[in-house]
C-alpha cells in the first residue's frame, strides 16, 4: 500500500488515511500501532529494489479471492487523491500480474 501511495512521489493525506483506514479495520489496530507500522513500511519502501518477492508470496501463498481483495485495496490507494498517476497504475498493474 505504501508503495503505491509513493509511486507517484506524492504520499498524500488522503493516501495515507485510506492505509491508516484500511491497517485499523483490517488488522485491528489502534492509530499508534497503524502508524508505527506504516513508518516502517515507508522506511522499507526507501530500500525496494524489486517487487518480485511480494508478487511472489502473493500469487504462491493467497487464493484468488484475498489476492483480489489485496488489489482492490491497492487501487483505493492509488484513487485516493482523485488521480491515478501513471507509475501508481504500472505498479497496481505489476502486482496484479505478479
Amino acid at each position: 500500500m505504501v508503495d503505491v501511495a509513493l509511486a507517484d512521489g506524492d504520499f498524500d493525506a488522503a493516501e495515507l488515511a485510506r492505509i491508516v483506514e484500511h491497517a485499523r479495520s483490517e488488522f485491528r489496530l489502534d492509530d499508534q500501532d497503524a502508524s508505527a507500522l506504516i513508518d516502517a513500511a515507508r522506511t522499507d519502501a526507501k530500500d525496494l529494489v524489486s517487487l518480485i518477492e511480494f508478487t511472489q508470496l502473493l500469487h504462491n501463498h493467497l487464493t484468488d479471492v484475498e489476492k483480489e481483495a489485496i488489489v482492490g485495496t491497492l487501487w483505493h490507494i492509488a484513487y485516493a487523491d482523485g488521480d491515478l498517476d501513471k507509475y501508481e497504475n504500472s505498479l497496481v498493474l505489476k502486482i496484479s500480474d505478479g
